[in-house]
């Protein structure tokens, strides 16, 4: 009988082993995961930050196109200005 208790205890202390190394096992799995929600919630928060940017950098290609076509329709008009001065300076002589 009473190796019959000591088999069991055995069994039990061995299961208790199995049990702590588990434990151990699922809170290393529960700290990784708290690694990965921070993580991912930093990368939101990046991904926002980028996509601000994006729209920022949107607007001032926006406006420097629009740029650009107003100081285009201006050197136009100079140089029809300078063509038309030049033609009146060659009737002139």
């Amino acid at each position: 009988m009473s190796e019959k208790l000591d088999l069991i205890l055995e069994k039990l202390n061995s299961l208790d082993q199995r049990m702590d190394s588990l434990d151990k096992k699922v809170d290393s799995i529960d700290k990784k995961i708290d690694s990965l929600d921070q993580r991912v919630k930093t990368l939101e928060s990046n991904t926002n930050t980028i996509q601000e940017m994006v729209a920022s950098i949107a607007e001032d290609a926006t406006e420097i196109k629009e740029k650009q076509n107003r100081q285009q329709v201006a050197m136009e008009k100079l140089a029809l200005r300078s063509i038309e001065h030049e033609a009146k300076l060659e009737r002139i002589k």
